[in-house]
């Protein structure tokens, strides 16, 4: 059976194309579920009749407008969350079938769902996934739901790492992670955050070669060279000695490195 059936389990199965990828690790014609009508979640028809009662009571009620405005904000939230887990409620779990082919090699569906994590600007999530592979405990061969989704690699959505990657250019992640929760309620721990930014940084290097030059008609008259330097702590090792009380003749005053940021630029006159 090759990648073209249809999630019994899925609520779009009337309304389904087929599509070629390249985002899986091998190659298949998998489908990408499509905008139906099979009605309202129930919840969301409640919370959208509580959030237009809200504004009649608030407007008649005299609130002042910050707290309406932090109400309503938090009414949005919890609106998008519903909405977000009604939609991933809707892609069912990827079933296509007992086997697929992946590079005209059959590969057989697990006999149990394997879960992933989600966690987006809307909060935490739940993914139960058909997955395929030869057999359980071994390396996964394909998930069609991931692939339907286009998931990152990580638990965090590409919108959330967006986000937290603008405010970790200007701050902390200490600081980034506590105005996500402030603003958003999401939880995110600051080693989470230094991993996702490493992930980010590996893919400058290829990213700049990419990146057409200007053509010399293009440029600016002026060119101009920039440069910000700033002292980084580097941490001591496992087997380093303790840094001294009292420093001596020779001894650096602390254990810092310059980080050079450069930029070149050209500008008319």
């Amino acid at each position: 059976m090759s990648g073209y059936a249809v999630d019994a389990k899925s609520l779009l199965e009337q309304n389904v194309d087929t599509q070629e990828t390249t985002l899986a690790p091998k190659r298949l014609l998998v489908m990408f579920a499509h905008t139906v009508e099979v009605g309202n979640a129930p919840s969301l028809e409640s919370l959208l009749g509580s959030l237009l009662a809200f504004v009649h009571h608030a407007a008649a009620s005299g609130l002042p407008a910050h707290e309406v405005e932090r109400q309503l904000f938090a009414r949005v939230l919890s609106l998008g969350r519903e909405a977000f887990a009604w939609f991933l409620r809707l892609q069912g779990t990827g079933d296509l079938g007992d086997q697929i082919l992946l590079q005209d090699a059959p590969v057989q569906r697990l006999p149990q769902t394997h879960e992933r994590a989600d966690r987006s600007v809307f909060g935490d999530f739940t993914l139960r996934r058909t997955v395929y592979g030869s057999r359980e405990g071994q390396q996964i061969a394909f998930v069609p739901l991931d692939n339907r989704l286009q998931l990152p690699q990580s638990d965090y959505s590409y919108l959330l790492q967006q986000w937290d990657q603008t405010l970790g250019c200007e701050c902390a992640f200490a600081r980034v992670a506590a105005t996500s929760e402030d603003i958003l309620g999401v939880r995110q721990p600051v080693d989470s955050l230094e991993r996702s930014n490493r992930q980010m940084a590996a893919a400058v290097e290829p990213f700049r070669p990419a990146r057409r030059l200007p053509k010399p008609q293009e440029e600016g008259d002026l060119f101009v060279l920039s440069a910000d330097a700033k002292g980084v702590v580097l941490r001591r090792g496992p087997d380093e000695p303790a840094p001294k009380a009292h420093r001596h003749r020779g001894d650096k005053a602390n254990q810092k490195r310059m980080a050079i940021v450069g930029a070149i630029y050209s500008v008319d006159r």
